[in-house]
């Protein structure tokens, strides 16, 4: 089993480096360590529930985008804590290699070839996540998520989210702070 890689302060798997370095090449598909794939969620979800002890608001811009808070992590741009806010389906518009790893919780993520098959309902590709479950996705991919139970679920990118979303200001970062405390606690 290999250790988790640190990408800055979050132990994160070395899956998340192998995800985030392939490209679209159907041939060039990551050899992952199912072992080490499975053991992940509960070093991360302790790292998150001591960094969330005690606070009521996070450092950086946390904001609200496609039914989830993002909540910015320490020290590295492009690491967020999701906490789903919406159980309404929304697109997620991918603007960066983005892994995808699920702490607690179950949302439906469906894939679609072509803009014309998003409003039809037909998706080329969809599955549930759940605890455990790591998803990559590349720039320009049509995506759309559903949360169906309280979700939490850590999203690293190459590049930050680009600055669209709506803003959480201190009394809303409680809110959601406190609300990923909860869902981090309950995956340790």
């Amino acid at each position: 089993m290999s250790s988790p890689a640190f990408l800055g302060a979050v132990p994160l798997p070395d899956l998340v480096h192998q995800l985030l370095s392939q490209t679209r090449e159907p041939s060039e598909v990551p050899d992952i360590d199912l072992d080490a794939a499975d053991s992940w969620v509960r070093p991360l979800a302790r790292f998150l529930s001591t960094w969330l002890d005690g606070r009521s608001c996070v450092d950086g811009p946390a904001f609200l985008h496609s039914g989830y808070a993002y909540l910015p992590l320490p020290d590295v741009v492009g690491q967020y804590l999701r906490v789903s806010y919406s159980s309404t389906r929304q697109m997620w518009p991918i603007t960066s290699a983005s892994a995808l790893l699920t702490l607690s919780g179950t949302a439906e993520f469906e894939m679609y070839a072509s803009e014309d098959d998003v409003p039809a309902g037909r998706p080329q590709y969809a599955r549930l996540l759940g605890p455990g479950d790591v998803l990559a996705a590349h720039v320009d991919t049509l995506c759309s998520l559903r949360s169906l139970r309280d979700t939490a679920q850590v999203l690293v990118m190459r590049s930050p989210e680009p600055n669209t979303a709506q803003r959480l200001l201190q009394d809303d970062q409680a809110v959601y702070v406190a609300r990923a405390r909860s869902l981090v606690e309950a995956a340790r």
